[in-house]
């Protein structure tokens, strides 16, 4: 009951959250988050729990739908993932406010769509029990919902989903592994109490329990060291590898700083020529030297495009062109102006990176025009990629933020130039921000990365030096493996041990216990006989009814008060064996003996009541009834004794003073008799006969 009022308003919270864009309430732990259709689930399964806890001997059919509803949500889910499509089943609407590394906003992931499945199938079949078979498939279906949420749990100190690239849990959220700890235990706590539970059976022995019970404090243990020795060995692991990628980061971008501020200066040179300034001069102001001026230019040109100008442009001061020479990208793969005092535009064309250069010509302190120029960055491409290292997955990113996407360059394993929408989630997105540091979280593959990431001062670009997980913690990888089977083969060994060694002593144990059990049986059994004996040889009339006023008991002295036979009267209700006009006196008494007093107790109700026998007859009957055990499995005991003799004496003892008052009122002795001979049965005529006959001798 209160594990499921916990899982219910668990789940109502984060449905309410989902509903009114609760961002608090969704996003208070890290990682995935509960969606929608989880929460949906788990309020179904605690309902029914709930129901299971409140109405155990009553209809199932609630329960059971509410299971099947789960299984049917589940199925839906998990038959996207298999068929590849959207049936539009995960209230994606709701969900599209958030980013997270969902990749189908609201979609359950597909451990958790299992995991439901089994939950909704245990809640099912437990109320259709009929087999042993039927009863271990519950148990085992119940310890696999149980197992699941286990590994979940342990994954999430240990960052499996980091360490395994297909990890079955990566997608499932801390809350929703703990709902279904919880739920596989309410589950438990349900069908356990159920007639067909035969757990005990798996286990025949208290041997193999203590085993069990070996293997499971072992694994424990050794579990729990596993945890702590591989978290602190991959701490350990993601702060050197984060030291060491954000020194790569820096020099990356101190690098790239120093080749655009290198070609700036370039560009410079040319600007600051006396030839170009004069040339540009004369262009304006002396038109008849023209063509002198151009060749003049051409050969400034010239001269600079063997030092790593592809380009260059002249501009006069009304931004006309002057004169052009080499070559220029006119629509390049990638560009982004950088913030600098220049107009420097990044660009990329062919798997090369050119840097283009708009800077103002000065001549005696006025501006007479310009110089474009373009040049090629072999320098800022052998910068760009990852230098040699262990870690084959280590990958360098550079990426402007333009119109809510980023527009990155080509990477390791992104050989063109790529786009990737807008995600808080992404380094990148601290990067561009202006932001430094070192971050374990998805990259634009989806991939699990630790990332060094932040700004190239003075361009507006942002740069991730990034390493797979899965890469990054292969020799963890290894060395759990061994453990986990190292693990297995000493929890096996060391039940196997206890089991062996503690054999003879339970074995003992045992022969002691069947001892006990068979002496105390024998006694149970003669204790039995002997209450049988008296309750069959009774005077009285026994009838046992349960809470639903059905007969258990009916001894011979009932069977020949009311004239019918144990067999047929067994398992009917009591009330046939009382007239009509008194069966709502009869109930209300054993209503209010019910919930009144000790649990063991009887009373004896003042008054005359009246059975009913076979043949309708009524007869008089004195009541006394007694109770044993608590609700819902009370029973109650009534004795009745058949008072029609004594009743008849009691009249006729009456008739006899009232008789004996007249003959001393002088009334006539024929007169008397005759009233005599109208009182009862022989019997009682002849003991008044005989005394008024000795009273008139008198």
């Amino acid at each position: 009951m209160v594990i499921g009022a916990a899982i219910l308003l668990l789940a109502a919270i984060t449905m309410a959250g989902w509903m009114t864009g609760a961002r608090e309430i969704i996003q208070f732990v890290s990682g995935p988050v509960m969606v929608f259709n989880t929460a949906l689930c788990f309020g179904l399964l605690a309902l029914a729990v709930i129901l299971d806890a409140l109405n155990l001997h009553r209809s199932t059919l609630p329960r059971q739908l509410l299971g099947g509803l789960v299984m049917v949500i589940a199925g839906l889910v998990l038959s996207q993932y298999l068929a590849g499509i959207d049936i539009g089943v995960d209230w994606p609407s709701l969900h599209r406010w958030i980013a997270d590394d969902n990749p189908h906003a609201g979609r359950m992931s597909q451990a958790t769509a299992v995991a439901f499945i089994l939950s909704g199938a245990t809640l099912v079949l437990m109320h259709h029990v009929h087999r042993i078979w039927q009863g271990l498939l519950v148990q085992a279906l119940n310890a696999t919902l149980a197992a699941i949420a286990v590994i979940a749990l342990a994954g999430l100190p240990l960052g499996l989903r980091y360490i395994y690239s297909d990890y079955l849990f990566s997608q499932m959220s801390a809350l929703t592994a703990a709902g279904f700890l919880a739920i596989s235990a309410a589950l438990w706590l349900c069908w356990r109490k159920m007639d067909w539970y035969q757990g005990r059976a798996i286990l025949t022995n208290d041997g193999q329990r203590i085993g069990l019970t070996g293997v499971l404090i072992l694994a424990t243990t050794a579990a729990l060291a596993v945890l702590f020795g591989f978290s602190a060995a991959q701490k350990q692991i993601e702060v050197a590898t984060g030291n060491g990628l954000l020194q790569t980061h820096k020099a990356k971008a101190d690098a790239f700083t120093l080749i655009i501020e290198h070609r700036t200066v370039r560009a410079e040179t040319i600007a600051a020529h006396t030839g170009v300034a004069r040339s540009l001069f004369a262009l304006q102001y002396r038109e008849t030297l023209r063509e002198e001026t151009l060749r003049q230019l051409q050969l400034i040109a010239e001269s600079y495009l063997p030092l790593g100008f592809t380009g260059i442009i002249f501009l006069d001061r009304d931004g006309k062109t002057a004169l052009r020479t080499g070559q220029f990208a006119e629509q390049p793969e990638w560009s982004a102006d950088l913030d600098h005092a220049h107009q420097n535009r990044l660009m990329w064309l062919n798997n090369v990176p050119l840097l283009r250069t708009a800077i103002p010509v000065d001549f005696s302190g006025k501006i007479i025009g310009s110089v474009i120029t373009e040049q090629s960055l072999p320098a800022l491409l052998l910068t760009l990629r990852s230098t040699e290292t262990s870690e084959q997955s280590r990958e360098i990113g550079l990426c402007a933020l333009q119109e809510g996407k980023f527009l990155c360059l080509p990477q390791r394993f992104m050989p063109r130039v790529f786009s990737v929408p807008y995600s808080p989630k992404l380094p990148m997105s601290r990067a561009t921000a202006g932001e430094t540091g070192v971050i374990r979280s998805g990259d634009y593959r989806n991939q699990h990365v630790i990332a060094a990431y932040g700004p190239i001062n003075g361009t507006g670009l942002g740069m991730v030096v990034k390493v797979d997980t899965i890469d990054l913690y292969d020799p963890i990888r290894r060395q759990l493996n061994i453990a986990l089977l190292l693990l297995l083969l000493m929890s096996a060994g060391g039940g196997a041990f206890l089991y062996v060694r503690l054999a003879p002593l339970v074995r003992e144990i045992e022969r002691s216990r069947e001892v006990v059990r068979e002496q105390g049986a024998r006694a149970l059994q003669l204790s039995e006989d002997r209450l049988s004996s008296i309750v069959s040889s009774a005077k009285d009339a026994i009838i046992s009814i349960d809470e639903r006023r059905c007969v258990l008991i009916f001894n011979a002295a009932a069977e020949q008060m009311f004239q019918y036979a144990s067999t047929k009267i067994i398992g009917r209700p009591f009330d046939m064996l009382v007239p009509l006009r008194f069966r709502a006196e009869y109930e209300q008494l054993i209503r209010d003996f019910a919930v009144s007093g000790p649990a063991a107790q009887s009373i004896n109700k003042p008054g005359i009541f009246f059975g009913l026998r076979a043949n309708g007859e009524e007869f008089p009957v004195e009541t006394s009834i007694s109770k044993t055990g608590t609700p819902p499995d009370q029973l109650f005991t009534v004795i009745l004794r058949d008072i029609t003799l004594r009743l008849q004496t009691e009249h006729l003892i009456a008739g006899q003073k009232n008789l004996l008052e007249g003959i001393a009122l002088g009334r006539s002795l024929p007169h008397t008799l005759d009233e005599i001979c109208r009182l009862g049965e022989s019997e009682s005529k002849d003991l008044l006969c005989s005394i008024l006959l000795l009273e008139a001798d008198g």
